[in-house]
């Protein structure tokens, strides 16, 4: 008999659930029943709530489900995911882990025999909607796939242990990934440093390119992923934007260096050609408490006040897909954006950190790459183990530090940019949060603005007061070239 389910059903012993000793618990026909708490079923004097509900609750806590606020959900070991508990799934789930049935008595004082029977539909519904059941299970925030750093509320750092932590409510799967927790400083810059050599980032500092901007802001963005632990859950979350001149200059695969390693594999979508489905992503996104979301290869411009809402809430409500119930979130979700030439209009363009790539040769086929990375490379265990060891070595040495804040601001989300972008100006690999130059912020309201009041300035000559017509500043915006996406 397994300790667990010794564990168990002295647990349940001591809470006055009637578990009889393996020994004398026998099925009808006499033979020996498996060492599994019984859980009887509801009877008269026995309620559905008050007492069944309670009494699964306190065995299912202690067999893999848990709840996000009312959701009874448990954790899918093969995607890294959760998998929600039905009624029906929830029947065959108790048959595992314990023994429904009904408990019958004999007049000689003989031990009770169990008489098993599956629970119904209806009082499996019943107990998952059960306060006494819900609360008992203990609440998941996240399913990581590798042990990620946390901070600990008595100020240490640390890795999370594999399985359930219950300060953070965090669940780390054992996907064989081995972080080193030793590797030198200076090896875990240079591994990076060597990871992004060959990107044509626009503001690398020296011909060398061992700093940078750009690559900064990269570096933040892996570690803003992987360490999302180290950030106060009530902190707002700034995004990453990667721009580039021509098509195929490697923006998409930056934001696989950033997932791939912590999750194994990178999920892309396209951006919504309206608004409505924008607001549908954002809710599927925000409802399945997913940790990123990445919208790849936008064109054109990038404009959507649904999605400048996610980036600067740390609650997302929205109402269940055909149905009049709300629902309510925390959101934790980091978005990356990709695009070719691309254009950020209006609030949202202060929402993203945004790294540029001027690529001299039209043709990609043309270049000489000397280090090929792709999806396969990323994804082998080994990769994965050194870049994310790299990162820890590079938080770890951060905390020794005294772990200082980053020098800059980043507006609407100072706490959560202090501390990524402080990691990364330790290990001085470069400033994240320097200023973007105006020739190539992807704001062009804001420069085209600008440029159509420097215009009716010059044009006033000395008058302090001017009046122009309507017609007039949509001459002027044509010739110009500006606000091109009205005009």
């Amino acid at each position: 008999m397994s300790d667990q389910a010794d564990a168990v059903n002295g647990a349940l012993r001591n809470a006055g659930v009637p578990v009889a000793p393996a020994e004398s618990r026998t099925d009808v026909d006499g033979k020996a029943l498996p060492d599994l708490p019984v859980l009887e079923l509801p009877r008269k004097g026995r309620y559905v709530g008050e007492d069944f509900a309670r009494d699964a609750g306190r065995i299912t806590r202690c067999n893999g489900v848990f709840r996000r606020d009312r959701d009874i959900i448990t954790v899918d070991h093969e995607k890294g995911g959760v998998d929600p508990m039905t009624a029906k799934r929830f029947v065959a789930y108790m048959e595992q882990i314990s023994m429904p049935g009904r408990l019958k008595y004999s007049d000689d004082g003989e031990p009770p025999k169990l008489v098993k029977e599956s629970i119904s539909d209806r009082t499996a519904a019943q107990c998952l909607e059960a306060d006494q059941f819900v609360y008992l299970q203990r609440p998941l925030s996240a399913v990581n796939p590798v042990r990620a750093p946390i901070s600990r509320k008595n100020g240490t750092l640390e890795l999370l242990p594999l399985g359930y932590d219950a300060e953070s409510g965090i669940f780390t799967l054992d996907s064989g990934i081995t972080i080193r927790e030793d590797m030198p400083f200076a090896e875990s810059k240079t591994l990076l440093l060597d990871l992004h050599r060959e990107f044509d980032f626009i503001d690398w500092a020296n011909p060398e390119r061992t700093a940078g901007r750009s690559f900064s802001i990269q570096v933040m963005s892996m570690l803003a992923l992987y360490a999302a632990a180290l950030v106060p859950d009530n902190s707002q979350r700034g995004g990453f934007l990667h721009n580039a001149n021509v098509h195929r200059a490697g923006k998409s695969l930056l934001v696989k260096i950033a997932v791939i390693p912590f999750f194994g594999r990178c999920k892309a979508r396209s951006m919504p050609e309206n608004e409505r489905e924008v607001e549908n992503m954002i809710d599927t996104t925000a409802k399945s408490r997913a940790p990123y979301l990445f919208i790849d290869d936008v064109a054109g411009s990038l404009r959507s006040q649904a999605l400048n809402s996610f980036m600067t809430t740390v609650t997302w409500g929205g109402r269940h897909f055909h149905s009049q119930r709300e629902f309510e979130v925390e959101k934790r979700t980091l978005v990356f954006v990709t695009g070719h030439a691309l254009t950020v209009t209006g609030d949202l363009a202060g929402r993203f950190l945004v790294t540029k790539m001027h690529i001299e040769d039209f043709d990609p086929h043309s270049r000489v790459v000397k280090r090929e990375i792709d999806e396969d490379f990323l994804g082998k265990k080994e990769v994965r183990s050194d870049i994310l060891s790299a990162l820890f070595a590079l938080i770890r040495e951060w905390d020794k530090a005294g772990r200082p804040l980053a020098k800059g601001r980043m507006a609407g989300f100072s706490a959560w940019a202090k501390i990524f972008a402080g990691i990364v100006q330790h290990a001085e690999l470069g400033n994240p949060l320097d200023p973007l130059p105006e020739e190539e912020s992807p704001d062009t309201e804001a420069t085209d603005m600008k440029a159509l009041v420097k215009a009716c300035v010059n044009e006033l000559d000395g008058k302090k007061i001017g009046e122009f017509r309507f017609a007039e500043l949509v001459e002027k915006c044509v010739d110009l070239k500006c606000f091109d996406w009205i005009v």
